[in-house]
């Protein structure tokens, strides 16, 4: 069930994804290394299980929806950014860049490189017209919350 959830955020949010999903190899591993008894493998899935259900909620007690959510992650996953902007910059920052991506999409922007390449480049202009660092972008990659999905569109 976990790792069900685990990949459901690498569909959505690949910041969280990538966090639980890291989290969850050094667990096994340590297991596989002898280092945990089943009992604590149990006890830290339990707490993993909370994690992930207390980052569902995040999203509400922000106000974000879950595609602002992974942009969000996106943006504050250099821990200095955290430092350098308010959360009220921070969520701005995600409601436009949100709904400037929403704008900018084309039906075929997933397979066009063209057309990755230029909402790219938008996020690259937020980023600095916020003077926020391009370490960012990296983490915005191919943008896996904005399928093609009718509800998306």
């Amino acid at each position: 069930m976990i790792a069900e959830q685990v990949r459901i955020y690498n569909r959505t949010d690949t910041v969280q994804a990538e966090k639980f999903s890291e989290r969850m190899k050094k667990l096994m591993n340590a297991y596989r290394n002898g280092q945990l008894s089943n009992a604590d493998v149990i006890d830290e899935l339990r707490k993993m299980a909370a994690d992930i259900s207390l980052a569902h909620k995040e999203g509400d007690e922000l106000g974000l929806s879950s595609e602002e959510l992974a942009f969000y992650h996106a943006i504050t996953k250099p821990d200095a950014v955290k430092n350098f902007y308010a959360n009220e910059q921070l969520k701005e920052m995600t409601h436009e860049l949100t709904e400037m991506l929403r704008k900018s999409r084309t039906i075929d922007w997933q397979i066009k490189t063209a057309a990755r390449a230029a909402m790219r480049m938008a996020v690259k202009r937020l980023l600095k017209k916020y003077e926020a660092s391009s370490g960012c972008v990296s983490h915005i990659r191919p943008f896996p919350a904005m399928t093609d999905s009718p509800r998306n569109i």
